[in-house]
């Protein structure tokens, strides 16, 4: 739904801003690469780093629902604080009977390729169910706006 959409957003938006996005910290819950199986991060340490960094495992970010969320300590005190932010749209997950749900942050682009043409671009990728090829195609192609040209130049 569009207001899970939007807290799920808010957390990523802000993890993403501290630079805590790509890696897990103590409290979050892991998420195994390409399955629907969580577990708990009670620290960091190496081997789970190492596996984060090889995309073997992901942080999450919540899909709102009724309760609060499983995870602990810096993370769940954001998600609370962004959720309470968007008040409207927690509430209204947690009214439609929505369970707590989560959602990896991130997602591993897998055997990408590139092959030019006369007249475009052919992009090949393999994504783990759930995945949408369109997200990974808006952050490949993001392009900066065309530049304005005074009118009176024309």
């Amino acid at each position: 739904s569009a207001a899970r959409s939007a807290v799920f957003n808010a957390v990523l938006a802000a993890r993403v801003t501290d630079g805590s996005w790509e890696h897990l910290e103590a409290g979050d819950l892991a998420n195994l690469d390409g399955r629907g199986s969580f577990f708990p991060v009670d620290g960091a340490d190496d081997t789970l780093g190492g596996r984060c960094q090889r995309l073997e495992i992901h942080p999450t970010g919540p899909l709102w629902g009724a309760g609060p969320p499983a995870t602990l300590a810096r993370v769940l005190e954001l998600e609370l604080r962004l959720a309470a932010a968007l008040a409207q749209e927690s509430a209204l997950c947690a009214a439609a009977g929505m369970a707590q749900e989560r959602r990896s942050l991130r997602l591993a682009v897998r055997e990408l390729t590139c092959e030019p043409e006369a007249q475009a671009v052919v992009l090949r990728f393999r994504l783990v169910r759930a995945g949408f090829a369109t997200a990974v195609l808006r952050e490949l192609i993001e392009a900066p706006p065309p530049a304005q040209t005074p009118p009176e130049a024309h």
